[in-house]
């Protein structure tokens, strides 16, 4: 047997175990009460994190002193602020767990309804264009909860076993807005993968009357570019590809994000829609703006605070 061999059942026995604990893990929280399961994903983030991704660590603290200097003013205070950083995104990825039971239990409520109601005026197409602010899973759920119809363009992630738990947890959420509208789940949530025919399905379905839902500030190659701080929207990358698509479609592109108030309550916000036509394309900048300002309202509760690059 070469050393290759052993080498690749190691790596394989390693990553089915690490799986087998993610599985536990959330088999676990699901059966704690929201806001406890939500509080120790916040305590293990908290104490993991900064131990296990420490260049990542330091890169959070140099963009909270770029970005937000009022949050700066000592070492003290970027620490807390990364600090809160790590306890959001903690809190996010155990909310996993239990993303299916916060409408029901009044830990969501909506700002900005009548914006999409605004740009959905007509039976136009909606783009709703998020960041990963908060608990960012929950701009789909509150579309669904609101009556439309959504398709989620959503990144798989690297581990499968954390990509199973993700799926599991975004049906699961799917069956509730089901439950409540009255409709079947395959009527009201599609989930699409970038693919060389994304495109043309999405353009079907935006047509058909889906509101699509995409993020802005995407990870690739684990680096994060968008928006630009620097008030220059990215040359490519999502918010290019809706810029693409709402010219196409002639759809209505609405900002979206989630803030976390307190514990395990949120606010989805659905920001002023930035009108779009076959002539009259969609202002990069008016969308670059409107994310990035939302991003450094609530630096300490962005995730890709973790891989953004700046410059």
């Amino acid at each position: 047997m070469s050393d290759a061999q052993p080498r690749f059942w190691r790596y394989w026995v390693r990553d089915v175990v690490a799986g087998a604990r993610l599985w536990l893990l959330h088999g676990t929280l699901r059966l704690l009460p929201t806001e406890a399961a939500s509080r120790i994903g916040g305590f293990i983030a908290g104490v993991a994190g900064p131990r296990l991704y420490p260049v990542a660590h330091a890169r959070a603290g140099a963009i909270v002193r770029a970005l937000r200097p009022d949050l700066a003013a000592t070492d003290q205070d970027v620490a807390a602020a990364v600090a809160r950083m790590w306890d959001c995104v903690g809190r996010a990825h155990a909310e996993f767990s239990a993303e299916d039971r916060l409408w029901a239990e009044g830990r969501m409520t909506v700002a900005g309804a009548e914006h999409l109601a605004a740009a959905a005026e007509g039976g136009r197409p909606v783009i709703a264009a998020g960041v990963h602010l908060g608990n960012w899973e929950l701009i789909p759920i509150a579309l669904g909860f609101l009556g439309h119809r959504v398709i989620d363009v959503y990144q798989p992630q690297p581990n499968r076993f954390v990509d199973r738990i993700a799926m599991r947890s975004r049906m699961r959420a799917a069956n509730a807005v089901s439950k409540v509208t009255g409709r079947g789940v395959e009527e009201i949530f599609k989930l699409v993968a970038p693919s060389p025919k994304a495109g043309n399905d999405l353009v079907r379905a935006l047509k058909a009357g889906w509101t699509m839902m995409m993020y802005v500030d995407e990870e690739v190659d684990k680096r994060v570019t968008s928006p630009g701080f620097d008030g220059e929207p990215p040359a490519d990358g999502n918010m290019t590809r809706i810029a693409r698509l709402a010219r196409l479609t002639g759809a209505a592109v609405v900002p979206a994000y989630v803030e976390r108030t307190r514990g395990a309550r949120f606010v989805v916000h659905f920001l002023p829609p930035l009108a779009a036509t076959k002539a009259v394309p969609l202002e990069l900048a008016a969308l670059n703006a409107a994310t990035a300002a939302a991003i450094r309202r609530h630096l300490d509760q962005w995730f890709m605070l973790l891989s953004y690059r700046m410059g």
